[in-house]
């Protein structure tokens, strides 16, 4: 199975929080969140029957996107 590109965008919610948006191709397989200083991950449903991702690369891609977010809170701090 090929595995698609995977991407972080860091946006902004209706509210002043910052989001981490992890994409896989061209869709969204959900977000990370920092609320009250705790780290919060909301997966979305996949476009077929299931999400197939490569687990060492989702959990570093998945690290990646925590840093990520990370950096730009404290930026904006």
């Amino acid at each position: 199975m090929e595995y698609q590109k995977t991407t972080v965008v860091i946006s902004q919610k209706d509210t002043a929080d910052l989001i981490a948006e992890l994409w896989c191709g061209e869709h969204c397989l959900g977000e990370i969140s920092l609320e009250n200083q705790i780290t919060k991950l909301r997966i979305y449903p996949p476009p077929k029957n299931a999400w197939h991702l490569e687990l060492d690369e989702f959990i570093a891609f998945l690290m990646q996107a925590k840093k990520e977010l990370l950096e730009k809170v404290s930026a904006n701090s």
